[in-house]
């Protein structure tokens, strides 16, 4: 089966898995809602929570899905409040990266801190000083990402399958939550206690790549593929068969994603292409480019990358940079040997053909993507 009619399989799986989640979605908040304390702070909270919760791909929840349909062999529909219970993890660690980023959008509205600050700002006029403003911002939308992480793994209690099975379901999401929270332990400290790039490039390529492994290819790819396994009785064989498909794909999905971020553009993205520049953040993309850059080039990058009020200029001396120095053409190259990877795994009995195109989509889908 050709590429394009593969991805097609996926893009037309994830449409119809988004379509069953937002659904449900729906109707796990309006149940929660009814149930939450009567109190206007925790409502608004509440509010902000479910609107930054919608707009989502719903990628993980569908490979929820995905994971459940391969183990059970399409028979087990039991996926959807995992599922629903995920995006909300997705969301809630993302209000949380929001701010470590200080990043200004997200899913093309507003970041909950910044619409807090705002807020505050408008509500107490010159009662309040830009610091506290700022703080309140950051402080409420802390405590409404907690709120989503406790909400989401009541979520996951009205998955209907056996006690066992829920046992090992929330083992494997408590684990995927601690995981995810290693690589942005990891990615928050970097850019401040670098390991010199010059001095020990494998150690730091080393370092990056362990953050795109805990922080990216679990928690977008191999968690919710396994997650779903499980949900669906697959045996260990299988489910560790579907995390060795995930894991370099998820590493490629995050390469990808730092391409995206310096080549792509605010619409596309949802976000500000400046983010990534302005933050310093320390990826493969740039590790390639400053190690072998020339002395002019190196002095533009220390110039240019992680200045924190970056415009669009230094987008563009970043870009011209990076493709002088190979770093574009080397994180093409690397996306598509990973991917390569991931397909010669996909083939295995353990998998039926009818899934394992499906697979085949989802690796032409996250690499190929333009957002």
């Amino acid at each position: 089966m050709a590429g394009g009619m593969q991805e097609s399989l996926f893009i037309n799986f994830l449409k119809s898995a988004g379509k069953e989640i937002e659904d449900m979605t729906g109707k796990y908040f309006d149940d929660f809602v009814s149930s939450a304390v009567e109190n206007v702070f925790v409502r608004e909270a509440l509010r902000s929570l479910i609107k930054q919760n919608e707009g989502g791909k719903r990628v993980r929840g569908a490979l929820i899905k995905l994971g459940e349909q391969i183990a059970s062999h399409g028979r087990n529909y039991n996926y959807l409040p995992i599922a629903v219970g995920y995006e909300l993890f997705q969301t809630s660690v993302l209000i949380h990266d929001d701010i470590i980023d200080r990043s200004k959008t997200r899913r093309g509205k507003v970041t909950i801190h910044i619409d807090s600050e705002e807020k505050i700002k408008k509500s107490q006029g010159r009662g309040i000083t830009e610091e506290a403003a700022a703080h309140y911002g950051v402080s409420r939308a802390l405590c409404i990402g907690d709120y989503g992480f406790f909400i989401s793994y009541q979520f996951l209690a009205k998955c209907t399958v056996d006690s066992a099975v829920l046992a090992k379901v929330y083992k494997l999401y408590s684990q995927i939550l601690a995981m995810t929270c290693e690589g942005e332990i990891m990615d928050t400290i970097l850019p401040f206690d670098r390991i010199s790039i010059l001095d020990d490039y494998e150690a730091y390529r080393d370092m990056v790549s362990q953050i795109y492994e805990l922080k990216t290819a679990w928690y977008t790819l191999a968690g919710p593929l396994m997650l779903g396994a499980v949900c669906g009785g697959g045996s260990d064989e299988l489910v560790d068969l579907l995390k060795r498909i995930a894991i370099p794909l998820g590493i490629a999905f995050q390469i990808k994603d730092d391409l995206l971020g310096i080549y792509s553009s605010d619409e596309m993205l949802g976000k500000s292409v400046l983010s990534d520049i302005c933050e310093g953040k320390q990826t493969l993309l740039f590790g390639f480019a400053y190690q072998n850059a020339n002395e002019e080039q190196r002095e533009l990058l220390d110039k240019h990358y992680g200045k924190g009020e970056a415009d669009g200029h230094d987008l563009e001396v970043i870009r011209r940079l990076f493709e002088e120095t190979g770093a574009k053409q080397y994180a093409e190259e690397e996306i598509r040997r990973l991917s390569d990877y991931s397909r010669e795994l996909i083939q295995n009995d353990l998998i039926d053909k009818e899934y394992q195109s499906i697979l085949y989509g989802l690796v032409s889908y996250q690499t190929g993507r333009q957002f």
